[in-house]
């Protein structure tokens, strides 16, 4: 589910904007995303979807999903924060007054937005997300995963519905913030045939001086024929120089000290910036 908006350009000598047209004046800030939801080209237009969020209150994140002579189509994941819709209306509006039109449509509700009404559009979108959230299906006792702006994170059903109220509201968008601001490498497990592991394994790799976030228990599959099949081996690994060095999965997190790890959300560990010579010293202690 999605909160979309549509601008277009009314000019006879059509010419297109910019991002940096749309975000002008404004504390957001831009990047692109990689196939796992990670932003990985900050302040540029990659290859995958490019996402617009506020960089002091770092939520789903805004998406560009057309940005073209003739028009801007923006699209928020629901639910969002106040700040996401603050997010959206802001580049939805600075397009249409760059293009000199006084009118936002929104294909959600068959309507056309005035920008005058802005201020009472957001309010009724603060309301509805709200909604959403007191109604997420807590019973089911799974986590959701939302794609947010700069990294998905997993939230408990039951949480997600707390934040359904006016009162907790911000704290949903408190609770995206923080664990988005810490500047954190998200890991993804990498696919691969190692010569002296036998099977496909899914290759988690850290780097050193720097927060890595990685899941409680990893599930990745790989495709062979027809099958569908789970990955025969989890490991982690760091590049040492040009020496790959490489530990069973649990069994590093297991050399991890209590101390040096914490949740960072309902399905990850959040590890804290080790350095090169600790990192070799789990490596190497078997």
């Amino acid at each position: 589910m999605s909160r979309d908006l549509i601008v277009r350009n009314n000019h006879l000598i059509k010419k297109p904007l910019s991002i940096d047209d749309l975000v002008y004046g404004s504390t957001y800030a831009y990047g692109t995303l990689d196939e796992y939801d990670r932003m990985v080209e900050f302040d540029k237009i990659g290859d995958g979807p490019v996402v617009v969020y506020d960089r002091d209150h770092i939520g789903r994140g805004v998406q560009i999903e057309e940005l073209s002579k003739k028009q801007v189509k923006l699209s928020l994941p629901l639910p969002a924060t106040a700040y996401d819709i603050d997010v959206l209306f802001h580049l939805a509006q600075r397009a249409a007054e760059l293009w000199g039109n006084n009118l936002i449509i929104d294909p959600d509700y068959e309507s056309r937005i005035n920008l005058d009404d802005i201020g009472a559009q957001k309010k009724a979108d603060y309301e509805s997300s709200i909604g959403i959230l007191a109604s997420w299906p807590s019973s089911d006792p799974g986590p959701t995963c939302l794609p947010c702006a700069l990294f998905p994170i997993s939230v408990e059903n039951k949480t997600l519905e707390a934040f359904g109220s006016e009162t907790n509201y911000d704290v949903f968008a408190q609770y995206l913030h923080e664990r988005q601001k810490i500047d954190a490498y998200y890991t993804r497990g990498l696919l691969t045939s190692l010569p002296d592991v036998e099977g496909v394994s899914s290759l988690y790799v850290i780097i050193d001086q720097g927060i890595c976030i990685l899941p409680f228990k990893p599930k990745d599959s790989y495709r062979d024929g027809d099958d569908v099949k789970e990955c025969d081996n989890y490991l982690i690994a760091y590049w040492h120089g040009e020496n790959l060095l490489k530990m069973e999965y649990d069994a590093f997190l297991e050399k991890v000290s209590t101390e040096k790890k914490k949740p960072f959300d309902a399905s990850h560990w959040q590890l804290p910036a080790m350095s090169e010579d600790e990192l070799v010293a789990i490596f190497n202690s078997r």
